[in-house]
């Protein structure tokens, strides 16, 4: 029996061939959610989530279990390629505080003699911090959490730090801020476990999935205005995004009537996005407003990906002919779905 040549295209388990663990870990990166770099493959470390058990996320997470006690649960993860599973619930001890302050770390490591080790194993360890900043971390670890162990302590919380990973195609899920878009296939989908948001990535972007309120305004006003023939009278109203918004919905209106009994007027209406002007603005200036006579404008509009942050709104009209007009009851209102 022969054994492909790792440095050139080969097929996983083909007949009369026979395999090093290197290249078995290079068949499991071909499974799991991987990263193609110039240095070659390497997957996106973390924990895969298990399920049935009604609370899948237990999977590895570490948490107090009295004085400076730890426990970890069982579950499974990837790291540089090795499968490291964890069958039954472990236990860890923080070493003894003194009088400085310190963070240690717990890790699930990999030991390989083939990567330069003295040994080949896998275990979860404790990594003691010197500092209260996160420790120095060893080769082919998957950072679990951490403890800050303030100074005399006599019993520790841990914060978890897990990140997962997932199969190809699939969703990562994750816990805080979105993983790096980077270690993301384009057109993959991100979950959060904190908020139930779902997120894609498009390019260097990602984007918000499903239609779920993201935030909406509503602004009103009744006070009468004169605006004089070519004077812009505008409003603006305020919308706070959290996160992009695949679509936000725009409705403005304003009451208004000619204010010389003898002529006629012909108003430019719009709404324009963040100062745009023009760009985004409807222009209605092909039908003349008899004084006396009450008119209202409606113009909708949408804006699509709009970027986290505050955006401003601005409803706005002017009287192009006549000898202006009085505006009242404005109203802009916006919804943000994502």
């Amino acid at each position: 029996m022969t054994a492909p040549d790792p440095t050139k295209p080969w097929a996983g388990y083909i007949q009369d061939q026979q395999y090093t663990a290197f290249q078995d870990r290079m068949i499991q990166i071909g499974k799991v959610n991987h990263q193609a770099t110039v240095s070659g493959l390497n997957t996106r470390n973390g924990v895969f989530l298990g399920g049935g058990d009604g609370n899948s996320n237990i999977n590895l997470n570490v948490r107090s279990n009295g004085g400076m006690n730890l426990l970890i649960d069982a579950g499974s993860a990837i790291i540089d390629g090795y499968s490291v599973i964890n069958p039954i619930q472990a236990a860890l001890t923080i070493a003894p505080s003194t009088s400085t302050a310190r963070r240690d770390a717990v890790i699930l490591r990999v030991y390989d003699t083939e990567a330069g080790d003295a040994v080949s194993k896998t275990q979860l360890e404790i990594v003691k911090g010197t500092t209260t900043s996160d420790p120095p971390l060893p080769a082919r670890c998957l950072l679990l959490a951490v403890v800050d162990v303030a100074a005399n302590a006599v019993s520790v919380t841990p914060s978890d730090r897990r990140k997962f990973t997932t199969s190809v195609g699939g969703v990562v899920p994750y816990y805080g801020t979105r993983p790096d878009i980077t270690t993301i296939a384009n057109g993959q989908i991100v979950h959060s476990l904190d908020t139930m948001q779902n997120d894609q990535r498009d390019g260097d972007n990602y984007y918000p999935l499903g239609a779920n309120y993201n935030n909406h305004v509503y602004y009103s006003t009744a006070t009468a205005e004169i605006i004089g023939v070519g004077v812009w009278a505008y409003k603006n109203a305020y919308i706070n995004l959290s996160r992009v918004a695949n679509l936000v919905l725009i409705h403005c209106t304003i009451n208004f009537h000619q204010q010389d009994p003898n002529l006629s007027s012909v108003c430019e209406w719009g709404w324009d996005w963040d100062g745009a002007g023009g760009l985004l603005q409807t222009i209605n200036n092909g039908s003349t407003y008899q004084y006396g006579r009450s008119m209202m404008h409606s113009a909708f509009g949408v804006v699509s990906r709009a970027a986290a942050g505050q955006h401003q709104i601005t409803a706005h009209i002017k009287p192009t002919l006549g000898n202006g007009i009085e505006a009242t009851n404005w109203t802009i209102t916006a919804i943000a779905l994502s």
